[in-house]
C-alpha cells in the first residue's frame, strides 16, 4: 500500500511538473518576469526532485537501476577524469573537516550530534588560528 502512495505521488509531482512547464513556456512567449520565472523554475526543480525521492522511497536504488549502471566501463578514462578534477584532494578534504579522526568516524554513524559539536569546535579552532 505504501509503494503505491508513493508511486502516485510520484506521479502527481510529474503531472505538476508537466504543468509548470507548460505555464513557464507559455509565459516566455508573452513577456517576462523574473519573479515569476524563477518562481515556476524552483518549483519544477522542486517537482523533479520529489519524483525521484518518493520512487526512491518506494523502492531500492538497486531495483530502479538497471545492473549494467554497476559495471565500469573504460576505467582509463574514468582514472584520468579522477585526476583531472582533483579528487584526491577533495576526498583529503572531507577526511580532514568532516570524518576527521577514526574516533570521530566511529561517533559519526552513532551519535549525529556530536559530530555537529566536533565540526563546530574544528570550526572555531579553525578560525582562532587564522
Amino acid at each position: 500500500m505504501k509503494k503505491i502512495a508513493l508511486l502516485f505521488a510520484s506521479a502527481f509531482l510529474a503531472y505538476q511538473m508537466y504543468q509548470a512547464l507548460a505555464a513557464l513556456w507559455i509565459q516566455a512567449g508573452i513577456n517576462f518576469h523574473l519573479g515569476l520565472d524563477f518562481l515556476i523554475t524552483y518549483l519544477i526543480a522542486l517537482f523533479d526532485t520529489g519524483i525521484f525521492a518518493f520512487i526512491g522511497f518506494a523502492y531500492s536504488t538497486s531495483q530502479i537501476i538497471v545492473s549494467s549502471y554497476y559495471r565500469l566501463k573504460n576505467s582509463k578514462r574514468l582514472q584520468f577524469c579522477y585526476k583531472l578534477m582533483g579528487v584526491s584532494y577533495f576526498r583529503r578534504l572531507l577526511m580532514f573537516f568532516f570524518w576527521g579522526t577514526k574516533k570521530n568516524r566511529k561517533n559519526t554513524l552513532m551519535e549525529p550530534e556530536l559530530v555537529l559539536k566536533i565540526l563546530f569546535i574544528k570550526h572555531i579552532n579553525l578560525n582562532l588560528v587564522i
